[in-house]
């Protein structure tokens, strides 16, 4: 992916998914970070990606999702923050889209139910409502990530 034209790759080991059926919605969830630490700093920086579906077979290769989607069951909200800290204070950005801001789009390529797996396409545009700055993500993807299931 990129952040404002800026490349973001994610740690292997901090990449999570999960997806959860059977309740009132559906929810898919991806997130994949990255932290360092230098000179007594630590940074981190994070995208994450929920969809809320209302029917299972609508989860499947090739399926799409966008914010745009006036029904608010289902819908795909993307989430970027980036984190930094010392020992003496920490701080935080946290933009998102929602309802009223930002849009998000996201698309299975690849679903494979018997292995757990699953590859994806990406991208939204973020606003941090504390100031109004916009991050735009582009060429999201995951490839092939395992996710935990509940049901």
């Amino acid at each position: 992916a990129t952040v404002n034209g800026r490349d973001f790759a994610a740690s292997d080991e901090l990449v999570n998914a999960t997806l959860t059926l059977g309740g009132i919605v559906n929810i898919f969830t991806v997130t994949g970070a990255f932290a360092e630490s230098s000179s007594g700093m630590a940074r981190s920086e994070s995208i994450g990606i929920v969809l809320s579906f209302d029917d299972e077979s609508d989860f499947t290769n090739g399926a799409e999702w966008s914010s745009t989607n006036t029904d608010t069951t289902n819908r795909v909200i993307g989430q970027y923050i980036i984190g930094a800290a010392t020992l003496s204070e920490a701080d935080a950005i946290i933009a998102s889209t929602d309802a009223n801001n930002g849009s998000a789009f996201l698309k299975i390529t690849s679903l494979n139910t018997s292995s757990q797996t699953i590859s994806g396409e990406f991208n939204f545009t973020a606003i941090d409502e504390d100031n109004g700055e916009t991050y735009q993500i582009a060429n999201g993807k995951f490839n092939n990530i395992g996710y935990q299931l509940n049901q």
